[in-house]
């Protein structure tokens, strides 16, 4: 299978933007948009329920409730700790609520698609595997339950 390689600015309407451009931006966290390596779960899904109208043979199929989210995002442990002080309210009780963004670049780093989370608050944290080869970075990952996201 022949690989293409579309030069910078010459994307058109259409073509797939590429998965290692993008940034997150989360409501009063400083730390570098651009550090984050992955994001997944962006996404919701909504139940599907059946129903059976006065008894008959016919199912009908329902839409039910929806759900968004877990969000995970990957990133290098670094000294800036603001994700973790972030999780550790959730861990004494106290829910603190923000806004997020995970936005897309093109190939020359400008802005073309933004997804906007809403509610979202850390529902897990933790620093990935230690003992590596020389050279791999310490990894943490940041759960986010997140009530509803938007297409900006």
């Amino acid at each position: 299978m022949a690989t293409v390689v579309i030069a910078p600015g010459t994307e058109r309407e259409g073509d797939a933007f590429p998965a290692y451009r993008f940034l997150v931006e989360i409501e009063g966290i400083t730390s570098d948009p651009a550090r984050f390596q992955e994001v997944t779960g962006l996404g919701c899904q909504t139940e599907v329920v059946e129903f059976r109208e006065g008894g008959g043979d016919q199912v009908l199929l329902l839409p039910g409730v929806t759900t968004c989210g877990p969000i995970v995002l990957t990133r290098g442990v670094t000294t800036n700790m603001e994700l973790f002080e972030w999780y550790t309210h959730t861990m004494a009780g106290v829910v603190n609520r923000k806004t997020g963004s995970v936005v897309f670049l093109d190939r020359s780093g400008t802005e073309v698609l933004r997804f906007n989370f809403f509610e979202a608050w850390p529902a897990a944290y933790e620093i990935g595997k230690l003992g590596g080869l020389p050279g791999e970075a310490a990894i943490e990952n940041l759960v986010i339950a997140t009530e509803f996201i938007q297409l900006a």
